[in-house]
């Protein structure tokens, strides 16, 4: 083969894998988007089943806080997270969350995202309203994506 026809496989060779790369990065994205639009319909139905699916047996959960300048962490396994969201849902009527500035990083195996996260809820008659910040590592597992990281900071 010829110098110059060399050159040009391996141009095309390069393109076609940059492709591929963008098609998997694109993929990954899409499937991280609809994960988090699951998220949201499972906490605005109080699902937590679905929540169970979407959370690795293994993840991470971190959850911030800051009021009148103290500090906590709270890191529950996920059997807890999941009891505390029940807990927490049977006292509450009228529940909202929504998400927005999502934004979608892919990182080699894994894909990150952050939110801004806004929840609405009436408890004991009384509506109450929080902002928090979400952050989500996800992985493919089995082909499905599922989160192994979840850090909220919540207030502050």
């Amino acid at each position: 083969m010829e110098y110059r026809t060399r050159i040009q496989f391996i141009i095309v060779l390069l393109l076609a894998m940059l492709a591929g790369c963008t098609d998997s990065e694109s993929e990954k994205q899409s499937e991280a988007q609809l994960l988090v639009d699951r998220m949201v319909s499972a906490a605005n139905k109080l699902d937590k089943e679905e929540y169970r699916l979407l959370l690795a047996d293994d993840v991470k959960i971190s959850i911030r806080s800051e009021e009148n300048g103290q500090k906590r962490v709270i890191s529950p396994s996920k059997n807890q997270y999941i009891a505390m969201l029940s807990q927490a849902r049977a006292q509450v009527e009228n529940y909202n969350l929504s998400v927005s500035g999502t934004q979608i990083t892919v990182e080699g195996d894994k894909t990150r995202i952050t939110s801004e996260v806004s929840e609405s809820m009436k408890i004991n008659g009384k509506v109450l309203n929080s902002r928090s910040r979400e952050e989500l590592t996800v992985v493919f597992r089995d082909g499905k994506p599922v989160v192994t990281e979840y850090v909220a900071y919540v207030g502050g």
